[in-house]
């Protein structure tokens, strides 16, 4: 056979194998496998505050026609009731002080009697203002704190509470959060009261004022 002819079915031959093996080629694949990950939900965390049983966070007190000795407290049970941890914060709103007028008495002492002119925050001692657990799994109660069970003489007035937001155990701020775990319960008490030795000045007089409880949601660090 001719020389030229066997180059030329040697070549032929050898085109056709590489193009058989590209063919083979392009129909291989590595092995591989797909799952698809199903029912995955994420749901996010809720923070709420409770305050007693109707859920109001912030509370209107209106103090008049009391007399020289006069006290009383105030008890509020503070609850968690979401999912994430929260700081605790109580803040009091301005106190707006009324003189609702003169008596015969007052004036002899006092010659203001209009709308933010009254007196009788500026006489009001803050006997007892603290956010505790209760003892045990007992709750606190109104008796408790009635009977030197809280030990919480700061002796401030009631106007040095107004405007200012407290965020510890303490009627004081600095020194870090009151933390509220999801789930736990915190009681928050205030006791007012007027000394016996307070005289005419708060004749007539009334205050009125606005306390509000805030959660905060605990900041990861």
């Amino acid at each position: 056979m001719d020389t030229k002819i066997k180059k030329s079915i040697l070549g032929s031959t050898l085109m056709i194998g590489i193009v058989a093996a590209m063919m083979t080629a392009g129909t291989q694949s590595y092995f591989s496998d797909t799952e698809t990950s199903g029912g995955n939900t994420f749901t996010a965390g809720t923070l709420n505050l409770q305050v007693g049983d109707d859920d109001p966070c912030t509370i209107h007190i209106t103090i008049d026609n009391i007399a020289p000795g006069w006290s009383k407290s105030w008890l509020w049970k503070l609850e968690n009731t979401g999912s994430l941890d929260g700081n605790l914060t109580v803040e009091f709103s301005d106190i707006i002080n009324n003189d609702n007028g003169l008596t015969e008495p007052e004036s002899a002492v006092d010659t203001t009697g209009g709308d933010d002119e009254g007196e009788l925050g500026q006489y009001l001692i803050v006997k007892k203002f603290d956010m505790r657990s209760g003892p045990g799994t007992s709750p606190w109660t109104l008796t408790d704190i009635n009977d030197n069970t809280f030990v919480c003489d700061y002796g401030f007035t009631l106007n040095e509470y107004g405007g200012r937001t407290f965020s510890t155990y303490w009627p004081y701020d600095g020194c870090g959060y009151c933390t509220l775990e999801s789930g736990e319960t915190q009681y928050c008490f205030l006791q007012l009261e007027l000394p016996s030795d307070v005289g005419n000045i708060v004749q007539s007089d009334s205050v009125e004022f606005d306390i509000t409880f805030s959660l905060e949601q605990v900041r990861s660090r």
